[in-house]
């Protein structure tokens, strides 16, 4: 009787200490995890995920405990689609997507479009009117498109943070009447900014930054408000606000 009460205390002892060790194993996978989730850089993730050391836990019958299978490693957002809400404004719809190419560089396709009776030329907006008085004075609206390209340098983290880039754009105002010229407009804008990715997705991003413009007709241009130099200027302040969703 005595040996019996021995061996069992013995395999009771040996079972606590098996199952001591598994969860401390366990411990250290989802501590291991738990570092892995917040490395934004992929390199990184890996070399921790493959650093979980394998927990083996003993079967024991009659047992109705069930774990729940480990998490599947979520892929941290490489692309990104927002909206600039000031486009609004002038009437028409801005829309950005950004890709990731390699960790830390992204590109991004700019496009807007719309009808718009408001004519802005890096940080100066002008309404052109039409009429043969004062009284019969008209607005006049533009059919309006740009299109252009960044490059971003996200500093600190991967297609999040602080960002250095640049952006070169092409902007059209054009008219339906065959007696008036458009209005072409080049833009190249190196500027810094922040771009905010939330865990569900949800973006925010400002640029603040230089545009240096050249206007292919200066002539067109010869009513706007004049700079200190007298005409319409070459230098501009950049700024880019958005909002949207990264996945």
């Amino acid at each position: 009787m005595r040996t019996a009460s021995t061996v069992l205390l013995l395999l009771l002892a040996v079972g606590t200490a098996h199952a001591n060790d598994y969860e401390a194993c366990r411990s250290t996978r989802r501590k291991i995890y738990a570092q892995a989730m917040v490395a934004h850089d992929l390199q990184e993730r890996g070399r921790l995920l493959r650093t979980m050391p394998e927990c083996h836990a003993r079967e024991i019958e009659h047992s109705s405990t069930l774990r729940p299978a480990p998490a599947v490693p979520v892929a941290p957002p490489r692309t990104s689609v927002s909206f600039e809400p000031v486009a609004l404004l002038l009437t028409t719809i801005s829309v950005d997507v950004e890709r990731q190419i390699v960790p830390h560089l992204g590109i991004a396709l700019v496009a807007e479009t719309g009808h718009t009776s408001r004519v802005l030329i890096g940080d100066r907006v002008n309404t052109y009117f039409t009429g043969d008085s004062f009284a019969d004075l008209e607005t006049v609206t533009f059919t309006m498109f740009r299109v252009g390209g960044q490059l971003n340098y996200y500093v600190l983290q991967s297609f999040r943070g602080l960002q250095c880039g640049f952006e070169l754009a092409y902007r059209h105002f054009g008219l339906a009447s065959p007696d008036r010229e458009s209005i072409q407009v080049i833009e190249a804008s190196p500027y810094v900014g922040w771009k905010w990715v939330g865990t569900s997705g949800l973006t925010g991003q400002l640029q603040v930054g230089a545009s240096a413009i050249y206007v292919k007709d200066r002539e067109l241009t010869s009513a706007w408000s004049m700079d200190r130099n007298g005409s319409l200027g070459d230098l501009h302040v950049f700024g880019s606000l958005s909002f949207g969703v990264s996945f």
